[in-house]
């Protein structure tokens, strides 16, 4: 880059009776150049400028850099001494970064330069083309400081913008913030729970005062991949404020009481972004407010359709809504069979055997029936109870007043009850493991979750893999002092063994074997 300098005629704002015309050039330039003689030039009559020195020099034309204590104490009348300031150095670096682009920058003390080119970045009126980052220009007036360049002047170059063009390739950055095209892991977890409403007694209809912030702490924790909500309460605005406050990890649908969606009922199926696929998300709705059916992308190009359901309460007197309920779903599968789903979860209100109530007791048998017809239709599971036969768990706790009929006394009982199940399908319960009932500790929830990890069927077998001695094991001082007795004996056992012979029980390999064993052995000792 080549600074020079050169005399002009004009001595309006001339510095000590000379005017200053720095040109920012890739070579020398002519002092009868068209920028530095004519002010009055058009911006279509100047050549255009070479492009910067690759290695950024700055070459002085003049005999050698002016001093600047020479230049405090100048003649003003000696008009053979040229004064210099040091000029704002160019961003050649942000100019450099647009390939092929060419720019000019004129640095004088005269205010009255010439328009710049029309390709070139935009220069103000005192001459000065400063380019801030983001491609919008400023003004630096070395005359008049506090002016301001009028805006309504300038050109717009277009090579300094960062919008991408149309029709281009998009950059790898793009791609990536493109829709998260995430196709599912081979595993997934999958969960239901009864959330008992949108938000704990007290606290208030607002989003913040919600469960959903605790949902949501949740699904990161757990690293759940859907989770099916019973008794949600959820409204469309409610629905869309909390995609907005959760919108790097919530996907909801749901469908809603139709009579009292803020009271009753409802159910939500909950997608976390991060860890399955959101876009191509199909829904369906059965019965408003108890049943939804959900599918979108699994692994690949599989697909995984789930149905969330609350159940009606049943009692021994009246099961006919239950009842209705049920058959209602029974019907729809059997006419549309392209949406039978391979997953059901949900609070079922119900129990399908007495060892699933404390007390021990039956349920209705109506109801009973009515939900086998539809496993038998569906070919689902109880995945749970399939996998602990015997063993006594319960999702649901509450305690009631008896009162006894013959001494008219009530005394406090608790019941318990495993009412909230999942159900899959007889080809993915080879696939599913980790089935566990666990609290989740948010006010105001009066259910466990229900949960399992579901594998695809062309998922790889992963085993327990090996041992490793962890790198911080290394450093403990008590475990380097017997791990190097161990080895000091390991060596006069191999030199003993060499002066004596070898011998089926008595050689290095199995010396080694032995030093290997007892090491792994103090490690976890350590560990």
């Amino acid at each position: 880059m080549v600074w020079q300098t050169q005399e002009t005629s004009q001595h309006k704002h001339s510095l000590y009776g000379t005017d200053l015309a720095f040109s920012c050039r890739g070579s020398d330039v002519p002092a009868d150049h068209p920028s530095s003689q004519d002010e009055n030039a058009s911006s279509d009559s100047r050549e255009p400028a070479p492009e910067f020195l690759e290695d950024g020099a700055v070459d002085w034309t003049s005999p050698s850099p002016p001093d600047n204590e020479r230049n405090m104490q100048a003649d003003p009348q000696d008009t053979s001494f040229v004064s210099l300031r040091e000029p704002t150095p160019v961003r050649s670096g942000r100019h450099r970064r647009h390939t092929g682009q060419r720019c000019q920058s004129s640095f004088s003390t005269n205010s009255h330069e010439a328009s710049p080119p029309i390709d070139e970045p935009s220069i103000s009126e005192s001459g000065h083309a400063m380019t801030q980052r983001g491609g919008e220009p400023y003004s630096h007036h070395s005359s008049q400081p506090n002016d301001h360049t009028d805006h309504s002047q300038r050109e717009t170059n277009p090579s300094n913008s960062d919008r991408q063009p149309q029709g281009s390739p998009m950059s790898n950055r793009q791609q990536r913030r493109e829709a998260s095209k995430k196709g599912t892991k081979a595993a997934i977890l999958v969960s239901c729970l009864n959330i008992n409403g949108f938000s704990a007694a007290g606290a208030g209809d607002g989003i913040h005062n919600s469960k959903w912030g605790h949902i949501n702490q949740l699904l990161r924790t757990s690293r759940t991949g859907i989770l099916v909500v019973s008794e949600a309460h959820l409204t469309e605005r409610q629905s869309e404020e909390l995609e907005n406050l959760f919108a790097r990890r919530m996907k909801i649908r749901f469908t809603a009481n139709p009579d009292n969606p803020t009271g009753k009922g409802g159910v939500a199926i909950v997608i976390n972004k991060q860890l399955t696929n959101w876009q191509n998300i199909q829904t369906k709705e059965i019965v408003p407010g108890r049943a939804l059916l959900l599918r979108t992308k699994w692994h690949d190009d599989k697909n995984i359709t789930i149905l969330g359901v609350y159940a009606l309460n049943v009692s021994l007197s009246d099961s006919s809504e239950s009842t209705s309920f049920f058959t209602a779903l029974h019907d729809f599968f059997t006419a549309h069979p392209e949406w039978r789903p391979n997953y059901l979860g949900g609070d079922l209100n119900f129990v399908e055997d007495a060892i699933d109530r404390i007390p021990m007791c039956c349920d209705n048998e109506e109801v009973c029936m009515a939900f086998d017809k539809l496993k038998e239709l569906l070919g689902l599971w109880d995945g749970w109870r399939n996998t602990f036969p015997d063993k006594l768990d319960f999702t649901y706790c509450c305690n009631r007043n008896i009162r006894d009929p013959n001494t008219n006394v009530q005394t406090k009982r608790t019941f318990q009850s495993r009412i909230d199940r999942i159900y899959v399908t007889d080809k993915l319960l080879d696939q599913a493991w980790q089935w566990k009932i666990q609290p989740v500790g948010i006010a105001g929830v009066d259910h466990d979750m229900v949960s399992v990890q579901i594998a695809h069927e062309e998922a790889p077998i992963i085993g327990k893999g090996r041992w490793a001695c962890p790198d911080y094991i290394l450093k403990d001082e008590k475990l380097a002092e017997q791990l190097k007795n161990l080895g000091i004996e390991a060596q006069e056992e191999t030199a003993r063994i060499k002066s004596l012979g070898r011998s089926n029980t008595a050689n290095p390999q199995i010396t080694y074997q032995k030093f290997i064993t007892e090491a792994m052995h103090l490690a976890r000792e350590r560990e």
